[in-house]
């Protein structure tokens, strides 16, 4: 550079002496786009880059981190080989396209963590603590299998860029407060059976996980996993609570979230703070939320497919859609808007306590059906409740208008020669008509009633 300043000023120079004639007005043009055209060529072909600096690192090769020939450095002027290997005192470290770099066995701190696309970053069985602000910002592939990785810094110490790869093959442990951010268009992948472990961190899926093999993943207390983008389970997994049950360990699929059961076995969140407010579908197998402590709350939407199964030991609260064409073991309104549930599917429990239902399919209650001051409303369908289910709903003797505990529209009990008497809460837009019936019949099969309006006649006096 400061030799093509040196030459810049001789040429003015040279200009401000020369005399221009015509015939030198043409020299003097010809000299000037040489000039411009050789200035251009040595400003980008000078064998130098500019915008790095001093002690940005590199990689040349594949190889070990702790390598030194995995490595060249920035000595302010020109790239050279690295007089060491790179640490978090350093300035950017960039795993260049085509490299894959591995720390084994060891124990690092980083920040400023470059992969570029096309280059992946390996720690087996290391030790790592992410200090900084995008301590490793990945457009390539990084791979945890083993790791203990100390997430130390207060905010995102993760970045994985769209296009980008994280995949997690062992047992990796994820410590402290900082952030993990997939972003939309990348991947996280979930592989091996071995645990995952998340302690006290904040996981954000905008891209799409896709959890592949049997294993399992432990959510500690103040730990939060939000799922904005695609969760996909292809296997039998389980997310646990890595503390006392008494915590609240959260798992929340936001409202852009999609959450899939795709493989054919069963996903169990085992003692979980659970949250829908995106979708959730299970397409093949079951989810199973087994909770003594926490809850399991959808304002999504939730859908169950023919022969699958959303078993729940506590209820699932809800508002929002659920479509149910498969079996859902126990449901509850959570007064947060009315609930619709689509589809021909069975329900175990059934609870309206604190919103009104509206029913987009046939579903039978096999267990029970509890109406707790509020309408359960069919439209065109039916409620079946099975020969073994109970109906409880309001108390005519102190029902009021508009106080609900009843179906407005069709209920379908199933009778067997062995029952008893039964009572059909039902009404109508307004008033409340309970019905008993004590059937004797010879065979199972279902008798349906409803309350209809009855249109009195008109009398008019004659003259």
């Amino acid at each position: 550079m400061k030799f093509l300043l040196s030459l810049m000023r001789v040429n003015c120079l040279c200009f401000s002496a020369l005399k221009v004639t015509p015939n030198r007005s043409r020299l003097f043009n010809s000299y000037f786009r040489t000039l411009v055209i050789v200035s251009v060529f040595l400003l980008l072909s000078g064998g130098k880059s500019y915008g790095q600096n001093l002690n940005d690192f590199r990689s040349i090769t594949t190889g070990s981190w702790f390598d030194i020939g995995s490595w060249e450095m920035f000595d302010g002027a020109d790239w050279v080989a690295a007089d060491h290997t790179p640490t978090y005192l350093d300035e950017t470290i960039t795993i260049s396209s085509g490299h894959t770099i591995t720390c084994a066995a060891e124990v690092i701190q980083l920040d400023q963590v470059v992969v570029i696309s096309g280059a992946e970053l390996i720690f087996l069985n290391s030790s790592v603590d992410l200090s900084a602000a995008n301590a490793i910002e990945c457009s390539g592939t990084v791979t945890f299998n083993g790791a203990v990785t100390d997430l130390s810094f207060s905010g995102t110490v993760l970045l994985v860029q769209p296009g980008a790869l994280c995949k997690l093959e062992g047992e990796d442990i994820f410590n402290g407060v900082g952030d993990i951010l997939i972003l939309s268009g990348a991947e996280l992948q979930i592989n091996g059976t071995d645990p995952k472990h998340f302690q006290n961190a904040t996981v954000t899926n905008a891209g799409t996980a896709n959890w592949n093999d049997i294993g399992a993943i432990g959510i500690s207390p103040s730990t939060l996993f939000v799922n904005e983008g695609s969760f996909n389970v292809f296997a039998n997994g389980e997310i646990n609570s890595d503390g006392p049950t008494e915590s609240v360990h959260a798992f929340v699929n936001a409202v852009s979230g999609s959450f899939s059961m795709m493989g054919g076995g069963t996903t169990t969140f085992n003692n979980i703070s659970f949250s829908n407010n995106g979708n959730m579908y299970v397409v093949v197998g079951d989810i199973t939320a087994n909770s003594t402590a926490s809850s399991c709350v959808s304002n999504g939407q939730i859908t169950v497919q023919p022969g699958t199964t959303f078993h729940s030991s506590i209820a699932v609260d809800f508002s929002g859609t659920i479509t149910n064409d498969g079996f859902f073991e126990n449901l509850a309104t959570n007064g947060e808007g009315v609930g619709t549930i689509n589809g021909t599917g069975q329900i175990g429990f059934l609870d309206v306590n604190f919103a009104d239902v509206v029913l987009g399919g046939n579903q039978t209650i096999l267990s029970s059906l509890n109406l707790s001051g509020h309408t359960l409303s069919t439209g065109l369908f039916r409620l079946i409740i099975d020969e073994n289910a109970l109906m409880q709903g309001a108390d005519i003797n102190t029902w009021t208008t508009g106080s609900g505990g009843y179906v407005y529209g069709t209920v379908e009990r199933i009778f067997s020669p062995t029952n008893g008497a039964f009572t059909y809460y039902i009404g109508d837009a307004t008033s409340f008509a309970p019905l008993t019936l004590t059937p004797v019949v010879f065979s199972t099969g279902g008798i349906s009633a409803r309350q209809q309006p009855v249109i009195m006649p008109k009398l008019e006096a004659q003259e």
